[in-house]
């Protein structure tokens, strides 16, 4: 079954009245008509765990964006490192609903990691930052201090859920990072994390993490 079905389709063409005027299947790509910017083309994958002869088979040379349909999907890093050397954004459906919008959907990084980037890239203590998967981020730190494991959770609230789906598919990591500033981690969530010898923090607390062993 082709991976541009209907029902992606019928997502993009969402944005009919203001942005897309028509979203074609064209293999394993989706080709947007757009009402006033040019036409673009989004390779889209259905796949838990997305390795870089997935993203491969797409790198065509006419695609602007990279979807993920699963919610729980992960893009590994070769994967990430191939779409970043063919200067191709990804994320799930819903980063590419958002990337339709823009002039140039290559443009577009997928939120948190815009923000979480440009925090960690501007600390004093951090000499790089790079890809473990689309979840996790390895921290190289100045002054002799060891690398840091990142995961990044964006929801709302992270809870015990979220913290087992990060213990589960995306392990090691040294530090689970809450970034929504609304709501802290849960009571269970803490817990969970607790157990598993892993830290849970928010995201300042993180920033002043990154200056200890």
């Amino acid at each position: 079954m082709p991976t541009a079905d209907k029902w992606v389709l019928s997502r993009f063409k969402e944005l009919h009245e203001d942005v897309v005027t028509d979203a074609e299947a064209d293999g394993d790509h989706v080709r947007l008509t757009r009402k006033s910017l040019p036409p673009t083309r989004f390779g889209i994958l259905k796949s838990q765990d997305v390795a870089a002869s997935d993203v491969e088979a797409l790198l065509d040379g006419d695609v602007d964006f990279i979807v993920n349909i699963p919610k729980a999907g992960i893009f590994q890093g070769e994967a990430i490192d191939l779409m970043k050397k063919h200067g191709v954004p990804w994320g799930g459906l819903a980063d590419g609903i958002r990337a339709a919008r823009f002039a140039n959907p290559r443009g577009y990084v997928p939120f948190p990691y815009e923000f979480v980037m440009k925090g960690l890239t501007r600390h004093s203590r951090v000499e790089s930052v790079a890809y473990v998967d689309s979840r996790r981020l390895r921290v190289s730190r100045a002054g002799g201090l060891p690398d840091l494991v990142l995961y990044i959770e964006e929801t709302y609230q992270a809870e015990v859920v979220t913290v087992n789906f990060a213990l589960d598919r995306c392990s090691p990591f040294d530090v689970f990072v809450a970034t929504n500033p609304n709501a802290g981690p849960t009571d269970n969530a803490k817990e969970a994390a607790k157990l598993a010898e892993v830290e849970i923090l928010r995201w300042g607390s993180t920033l002043a993490r990154l200056n200890h062993p």
